[in-house]
């Protein structure tokens, strides 16, 4: 069944050697017949266009300054590795006979250990392009007993990869490894590997044991595999190898097949093995074996210098490892060679063992984290300092305006009731006892007072409600009384300036828990606003009804509308806040006197009886101030510090409102 099988592969390839002979012009280019040219005919017997030889013949021609001409590189592929039969052998003999004759070859150029027996045989074959050519060899693993005619014709490099360099890779990975098993497939390097590993052993850091499974069919291959232990052993593969139906198998796949029937580490010395998936050996430089390779046909083609030579020192090898087969097999890389060629590690990862790896990506993230967090410290550290250094710039620049605006409004009654007083002296040396001139100083002095007296409560109060030193006394009132009663102290002084007072209720009796005199002051205080900013024929509705939010929860609503110069938006928000006035940044002129407190002073009592104040203003159009309170009442007094307001609400309504004329 194998010969049949054999026989077929053979018909096949002899048709396809055919087929691609007649086309190979298009692909590699037509050899000129030029005699300023060297033309150069390349033979490799792999199945397929190997990254080996891609690498070999970028070097070769990238040596154009050693003074070879090296044009028209033609490649011929003789077909399946290891199959010798004669009648495959003329076939391909005869087609490259036809196809470029004696006269376009100026040397032979082979690239493994089939292809050098192919040409070899035909060094003295009459009938053979390669009759007498001189023929250059590498990637020959056998030594060779050459004829002195052979001599005269044959040169090259034995390729004594360092095997030996191979074998201590794979001992010094993993230091359990006692077991190393070589398959081969089908190939002369194979044999040749087979045939060196008693010696491997004699040169190796460490002693091992070793079996030789040598089959080029790789169902047979991994039937003896299956048993052994992957604990300590190792698999070193060599050659190609075939299906069971004899199709030569792509490196990946012979690779992906043994692992998926075995758990034993894989190593190679073909770097296309490594590619697919083995964890690494020591492979044959391609690109320098290119170099090398054009210096020797140079030499042999310019100086007739033709000598056979071994690879010195392994100068022409190279360890190479499969970064993501370490990883899966849990090889430590620190352990690999110094000068190992690297493939298929991302950049992030780094040549040390995974656990390593890990730790020490963690600790730089952790780093990062703890830069990013310090910077994120500084950051808000800096934005705090600007933050303290803008408050207190903005509390200096608000005590300062404060002074100045204090200042003002106790200057200006003490000099009032200063100048009434000397007025009055005069008055009384000069012994004039007019009584209307003298009760209209005093009016003027009481009116002064009052007002020096606001603002001293003012002071008071604030400092109590920053200090959270104000309680309430609540007692149950009728707050429709108690608003139309403070409505009512001003009605005759609203009058007299052209402005009519309005006051309606939607009920008659609403009890509800308050302090009757800090309420007081509220409407007082919002009603001395409303008149301060309207002119003559100008009204105020003042507005008690109740409102429910839920059957459970129910206000009072206090609203004060007047339709006056109103305030921007852009400070509507402000005026509750300390020493902050409507009349302030609007660009209006500053008749009305003040000290920015009032409102400030109303937002906290609303806010001390659990209630709320918001105000609906537009330039031009009036301004309406709304105050909630929640409706409930108490037994008796309340718990806290009891005050008892012994002054009328015409008193408060004369003390609120002595700072207008």
């Amino acid at each position: 069944m194998r010969y049949k099988y054999r026989a077929i592969i053979s018909v096949c390839v002899t048709l396809y050697m055919f087929l691609f002979i007649c086309d190979i012009d298009d692909v590699f280019g037509d050899i000129d017949n030029n005699d300023d040219e060297i033309n150069v005919l390349v033979i490799s017997s792999y199945y397929g266009y190997s990254k080996w030889e891609k690498g070999v013949l970028e070097g070769f021609t990238d040596s154009d300054e050693l003074g070879v001409n090296l044009i028209n590189v033609s490649l011929y592929f003789d077909g399946i590795e290891g199959i010798a039969e004669k009648t495959y052998v003329d076939s391909v003999n005869k087609m490259i006979q036809e196809k470029y004759g004696e006269k376009y070859i100026d040397c032979i150029v082979t690239l493994d250990d089939e292809s050098f027996m192919f040409a070899r045989a035909n060094l003295f074959n009459e009938n053979s392009v390669m009759y007498k050519k001189p023929i250059v060899f590498l990637g020959v693993n056998f030594d060779m007993n050459l004829s002195e005619d052979e001599k005269q014709y044959i040169s090259g490099i034995i390729d004594d990869t360092d095997e030996v360099g191979a074998i201590n890779l794979i001992l010094d990975s993993d230091k359990h490894i006692e077991n190393i098993y070589l398959v081969a497939g089908e190939s002369k390097y194979a044999e040749a590997m087979a045939s060196k590993m008693p010696f491997f052993r004699k040169f190796a850091n460490r002693d091992y044991e070793f079996e030789i499974i040598q089959d080029s069919r790789l169902g047979n291959v991994e039937e003896r595999l299956k048993d052994i232990s992957d604990e300590d052993s190792a698999i070193l593969l060599v050659g190609k190898f075939v299906d069971d139906v004899g199709v030569i198998m792509e490196s990946k796949s012979v690779i992906s097949s043994i692992q998926s029937k075995s758990d034993v580490p894989i190593y190679s010395t073909a770097q296309a093995y490594i590619e697919g998936g083995a964890i690494g050996g020591v492979v044959g430089n391609p690109y320098k074996s290119g170099k090398v390779l054009a210096e020797m046909v140079d030499s042999v083609l310019s100086h007739g210098d033709i000598h056979v030579s071994v690879n010195p020192d392994n100068k022409l090898s190279v360890p190479i490892v499969n970064f993501r087969a370490l990883r899966e097999y849990g090889i430590n890389p620190l352990l690999l060679p110094k000068d190992s060629v690297v493939m298929n590690k991302r950049s992030y990862e780094l040549m040390v063992p995974l656990y390593i790896q890990n730790i020490l990506w963690i600790s730089a993230a952790l780093i990062i984290m703890v830069l990013f967090y310090m910077i994120y410290r500084h950051i808000r550290d800096m934005r705090y300092a600007k933050y303290i250094i803008d408050e207190a710039m903005y509390r200096e620049k608000v005590r300062s305006d404060f002074i100045v605006a204090i200042s003002h409004e106790f200057r200006t009654p003490i000099n009032v009731i200063s100048s009434c007083l000397k007025l009055l002296e005069v008055t009384v040396d000069r012994g004039n006892y007019e009584k209307e001139y003298i009760l209209e100083k005093f009016s003027l002095m009481k009116k002064n007072s009052n007002r020096l007296l606001k603002q001293v409560n003012n002071l008071i109060d604030t400092s109590e409600l920053n200090n959270g030193y104000l309680n309430l006394s609540l007692n149950n009132y009728n707050i429709v009384e108690v608003v139309e009663d403070s409505v009512g102290t001003i009605i005759n002084f609203a009058k007299n300036k052209g402005i009519e007072v309005v006051f309606d209720s939607e009920e008659e009796e609403i009890i509800l828990a308050i302090d009757k005199n800090k309420i007081e002051r509220v409407i007082l205080n919002l009603l001395s606003n409303s008149v301060k900013y309207i002119g003559d024929g100008s009204n105020i509705l003042v507005m008690v009804s109740i409102s429910n939010v839920t059957e459970d929860e129910r206000y009072v609503s206090v609203s004060v509308k007047d339709d006056g110069i109103g305030i921007s938006k852009d400070i509507v928000d402000l005026v509750f806040q300390q020493f902050k006035r409507g009349d302030v940044d609007n660009g209006l002129i500053r008749e009305c006197e003040g000290s920015g407190l009032g409102l400030y002073i109303v937002r906290r009592i609303v806010e001390l009886h659990n209630g709320e104040i918001n105000i609906i203003s537009e330039v031009g159009k009036g301004t309406e101030v709304i105050f909630k309170l929640p409706l409930y009442t108490i037994e008796g007094d309340s718990s806290g510090v009891l005050a008892t307001d012994m002054s009328s609400v015409d008193y408060k309504a004369d003390i609120e409102f002595s700072d207008l004329n």
